[in-house]
C-alpha cells in the first residue's frame, strides 16, 4: 500500500539516498517513490511520524534528493504523464503546506521536467 511505503520512505534521509543508490535509481523505482509520496499526500498517511510541515519537508527533500542521483537525467525520461502529474500534486501540497519551500518546489519540477 501507498501508506506502507511512505512510511518506509519517512525513515529514510534524504542525504543516504546517493549511498543507497550509488549508480542509479531505476525509473521504475523512481515512479514508485513518486507514486508513494502522492499516495500519502491523498491518504492523509503524509501525518504519519510528523507534522505536515516536516512531511512537506521532508517530500521535497526527498525529490530533490532523487534528482541529484546518478543517471536521473536520463531515467526521468522514462517516467510517464502520471508519475509527473504525481510529482506536481506532491509539490503543489508540500508548497501549500510550507511556502518557503517555493524554490526548492521550483528546482524538483525543473529537474523532472514537469510543467510550472
Amino acid at each position: 500500500s501507498c501508506g506502507g511505503r511512505y512510511r518506509v520512505l519517512r525513515t529514510m534521509q534524504p542525504g543516504s539516498l546517493a549511498k543507497i543508490f550509488r549508480t542509479e535509481m531505476e525509473a521504475e523505482t523512481i515512479g514508485e517513490v513518486v507514486v508513494a509520496l502522492q499516495g500519502s499526500v491523498k491518504e492523509g498517511a503524509a501525518l504519519v511520524g510528523g507534522t505536515e510541515s516536516e512531511a512537506s519537508e521532508h517530500a521535497v527533500t526527498f525529490l530533490r534528493a532523487t534528482s541529484q542521483l546518478g543517471r536521473f537525467s536520463l531515467n526521468v525520461r522514462f517516467l510517464g504523464k502520471q508519475e509527473k502529474k504525481a510529482v506536481e500534486e506532491v509539490v503543489a501540497w508540500c508548497v501549500q503546506v510550507s511556502p518557503a519551500l517555493q524554490p526548492q518546489a521550483d528546482l524538483v519540477l525543473k529537474s523532472f521536467g514537469c510543467s510550472q
